[in-house]
């Protein structure tokens, strides 16, 4: 059990030296400042640990919350009762709260994936494990997938809505690493509508991923494709020679090329 409670420290204090990476260091105070008191006695000892050793040092403990509430975008009123604007009347020890009852199945599922999958497949790379920042990128939920939302967007609105919202999320999350703004999302929200018969939105939205990532081998061989099965041939070699330019191993422009070059199938 100890071996296993190490594990999940482990695991939560990597979230928490990444997250303390990107934190600023606190202020310097004003010079001439009274230096601050004395601690005034041992911090009191935490109750109604569970997952968690009951004998953690303080510090520590510490760390590895702020670490939850980093990784999660949240407060300790998250999962604690008490008000926030009032530190003396937190009851951490109190499970009144179904959110901490989460946290410790959070805690056990994400030491299991750890210890009975990932070290399985990695060795010991201490980069291979996955923290609660993984899934949550700071938000309190999960984010939803990049292509699940704009799929949804196409679905409600059309194309231009969701590339107008694909634009206002990269602009304003692009670097908080919540979505994957790569031109892969885009091309999946069109495999998605190709699949769905949707061949025209399909085109609308390759089309429009191509003008975002001009340089993309992979956006360009996507294009070709759907101009094909649209019947325009010629714009279908112009794409599928461009991405072989910018990319000549692309195995998709090539499978395109070969598609162009087979005889066309009798009409019935």
């Amino acid at each position: 059990m100890r071996e296993r409670v190490s594990a999940i420290l482990a695991a939560v204090m990597l979230c928490v030296v990444a997250l303390a990476a990107q934190t600023p260091a606190p202020a310097a105070p004003p010079t001439g400042a009274a230096p601050a008191g004395p601690p005034q006695g041992p911090p009191p000892k935490p109750k109604n640990l569970k997952i968690l050793p009951e004998d953690i040092d303080h510090d520590q403990l510490i760390a590895i919350m702020r670490g939850f509430s980093g990784a999660l975008g949240v407060r300790c009123t998250h999962c604690h009762v008490g008000q926030e604007s009032d530190p003396r009347s937190m009851d951490f020890a109190s499970d009144d709260k179904d959110e901490k009852k989460t946290s410790r199945e959070m805690l056990k599922m994400t030491e299991a994936i750890n210890a009975d999958y990932i070290k399985k497949i990695s060795g010991d790379d201490p980069d291979a494990n996955v923290m609660c920042t993984t899934c949550h990128r700071g938000q309190k939920h999960p984010p939803r997938p990049l292509d699940a939302v704009l799929s949804d967007a196409v679905a409600k609105e059309g194309v231009d809505a969701a590339v107008a919202k694909y634009k206002q999320l990269r602009s304003e999350s692009l670097e908080a690493g919540i979505y994957d703004f790569r031109d892969t999302t885009l091309l999946s929200v069109a495999r998605r509508l190709r699949e769905e018969k949707k061949a025209d939105q399909s085109l609308a939205m390759v089309k429009s991923t191509v003008d975002l990532f001009p340089n993309s081998a992979n956006a360009a061989a996507a294009l070709g494709m759907a101009l094909l099965d649209s019947g325009d041939r010629a714009g279908a070699k112009t794409q599928f020679d461009r991405a072989l330019q910018i990319d000549p191993k692309n195995g998709m422009a090539q499978q395109g090329l070969k598609r162009l070059d087979a005889p066309a199938p009798p009409k019935p």
